[in-house]
C-alpha cells in the first residue's frame, strides 16, 4: 500500500500533484520511495530546503499542500482548473505573503537595556503553531470537503 487514504494520494501521488512537486525549486523534495503515508510525506517535507529563486526563508511545503487541496476543491465545486505552474506560483506567492507578514524576531542582546520588552507589537513565539482550514460545500450533491493544515 503506497499511501493510506485519499489525502496522501491527492497531496503527492496524483499526476497533477506529482507535476507540481517536480517543479518545486527546492532540495530534498520528498521521494515516492520514502513516502508511504501522509505522515511520511510531512516528515519528508520538513527536510526540504528552498532554493534562492523562491526568496523564501520559511517552509514552502505547507503552502504547496494548501494550494493542492484548495485547487482540487475549486475544480470539484467551482469547475475551475489551474496549471501546475499556476499552482506552484500561487503557493510561492502565499508563502512570501505569510513570511513578510511575520513580525521580525527579536535579536538576543548581551545588554540588559536592550532586553526591555515592549507591548507595542506582538512577538510570535518560536514554538507557535498556526492552523489553516478550508471547507467547500456542494448543495446539489450534498458533498463537503474539509481540510486543516498546521504549520
Amino acid at each position: 500500500m503506497r499511501h493510506s487514504g485519499k489525502r496522501g494520494r491527492l497531496m503527492f501521488e496524483c499526476p497533477i500533484a506529482r507535476k507540481v512537486w517536480d517543479l518545486v525549486p527546492a532540495m530534498a523534495i520528498p521521494s515516492r520511495a520514502v513516502c508511504n503515508s501522509l505522515e511520511d510525506l510531512l516528515i519528508s517535507c520538513s527536510r526540504m530546503t528552498n532554493l534562492p529563486p523562491t526568496g523564501l526563508s520559511k517552509p514552502l511545503y505547507p503552502w504547496l499542500l494548501w494550494v493542492l487541496w484548495t485547487s482540487r476543491n475549486q475544480f470539484l465545486f467551482e469547475d475551475k482548473s489551474f496549471s501546475e505552474t499556476e499552482m506552484l506560483t500561487k503557493a510561492i506567492r502565499a508563502a512570501k505573503e505569510w513570511q513578510e507578514s511575520l513580525p521580525p524576531r527579536k535579536q538576543n542582546s548581551v545588554s540588559n537595556k536592550d532586553n526591555v520588552s515592549s507591548n507595542s507589537h506582538y512577538q510570535v513565539p518560536e514554538v507557535a503553531s498556526i492552523l489553516y482550514s478550508d471547507a467547500a460545500w456542494n448543495a446539489s450533491s450534498l458533498a463537503v470537503n474539509i481540510v486543516m493544515i498546521i504549520i
